[in-house]
């Protein structure tokens, strides 16, 4: 059952995250992998066999990825400012509440779900491998 896909967007949640590694086993060894807070920002439900290609090629490139991922904070007072203007405290504070903007890329057959942080980029430049039933 779990709750609605609108409503997980607004949960945030901590995952190991790869970066740039191009396989789902790569990203399981990656000794490199940091913790990161993350927030899903849109659902991507692949077919099975787009699934396992996506899988054991994350650095190729995706349009659905083009243009999303980025790093947000719900703090009001850091709403529109640069992060360099900020001061030590400031990035502090904005480090803290800081987190991922990441695709939650699924296939309906699979149980394994790939959450990715392109940055902006069509590859899946940061990924963190989760079961996707523990986003809903």
């Amino acid at each position: 059952m779990g709750i609605s896909k609108d409503a997980v967007k607004n949960v945030i949640r901590e995952g190991h995250f790869s970066r740039k590694v191009n396989t789902m086993q790569e990203a399981l060894v990656d000794a490199n992998a940091t913790i990161d807070r993350y927030k899903i920002i849109e659902f991507v439900s692949l077919e099975e066999e787009a699934f396992c290609e996506f899988a054991c090629g994350f650095l190729e490139e995706y349009p659905f990825l083009a243009g999303k991922g980025d790093i947000g904070c719900d703090l009001e007072v850091f709403q529109g400012r640069n992060y360099a203007w900020l001061s030590k405290e400031e990035r502090q504070l904005y480090n803290e509440f800081c987190y991922r903007e990441c695709v939650a890329v699924h296939c309906p057959t699979q149980r394994l779900c790939f959450v990715v942080d392109p940055q902006g980029y069509e590859y899946a430049r940061y990924v963190h491998i989760t079961a996707y039933q523990n986003l809903i």
